[in-house]
């Protein structure tokens, strides 16, 4: 028997071989759908981790987006209050005078509106990567192309007439899935990932939403009682 070591991104393949037995057409076709849920599995695991760093950085970005909602918040409870929409707003303690500059504030706000439409394309990307490969294997189970394990039983079941060694094979086969169960483990770490993302995005989606309907209405009765006078 000779061994021989394919080497693979994923996981080096190493079989041991009759060196002076042909190989039979459903070997070599067996061994290539071997090889192909190696490449499968590789391909698989790089995307998963190229698409949850993806998810990294939009947190980091709806984080970004979050930031500046508070004191517009704060400013607009003021604004609110001047415009009797609500009871109010205690002022904080300082010395002079307290003024909140109607335009300072729409500007912030207007300029929150561009960087959340800015950030949507990004978002619903990502959104529909995540959609997609939920479908994908929900229906397929897998990412591995279906009736690739047929080729590899056919090995086994006629090892006689192969010239690859089927307990390495089989040995061979049992770390593969040690990998394949990692890259399930990558998988499962990315569906949760994205459902606190996307969450978070919802969370901050209606919250902006929110503001940006409340200063509307403010607005809109600032200028009845003051002709849009700062306040």
């Amino acid at each position: 028997m000779k061994e021989i070591v394919k080497e693979h991104p994923l996981r080096p393949i190493i079989l041991r071989f009759a060196p002076k037995k042909r190989q039979p057409e459903f070997e070599i076709k067996g061994l290539e759908a071997y090889y192909a849920m190696h490449d499968s599995t590789w391909r698989m695991r790089t995307e998963l981790i190229d698409k949850d760093n993806e998810l990294d950085t939009l947190m980091d970005e709806i984080a970004s987006l979050e930031f500046p909602l508070l004191p517009i918040e704060q400013e607009l409870e003021f604004v609110e209050a001047a415009a009797g929409l609500r009871d109010q707003v205690d002022l904080p303690i300082m010395e002079g005078s307290f003024t909140i500059n109607l335009d300072e504030l729409r500007d912030s706000i207007d300029a929150h509106c561009e960087a959340m439409h800015a950030f949507y394309p990004k978002l619903r990307a990502a959104w529909d990567w995540f959609d997609q490969h939920a479908g994908f294997i929900y229906e397929h189970e897998s990412w591995i192309e279906a009736g690739l394990d047929d080729p590899i039983h056919e090995l086994y079941a006629r090892y006689e007439e192969v010239s690859v060694d089927i307990v390495s094979l089989d040995r061979d086969q049992q770390e593969f899935y040690a990998a394949y169960a990692e890259v399930q483990r990558l998988q499962d770490d990315y569906f949760h990932h994205g459902d606190l993302v996307f969450a978070q995005y919802d969370k901050l989606l209606k919250r902006s939403n929110e503001i940006y309907r409340r200063f509307e209405t403010a607005d809109a009765r600032i200028n009845e009682r003051y002709g849009g006078k700062d306040g």
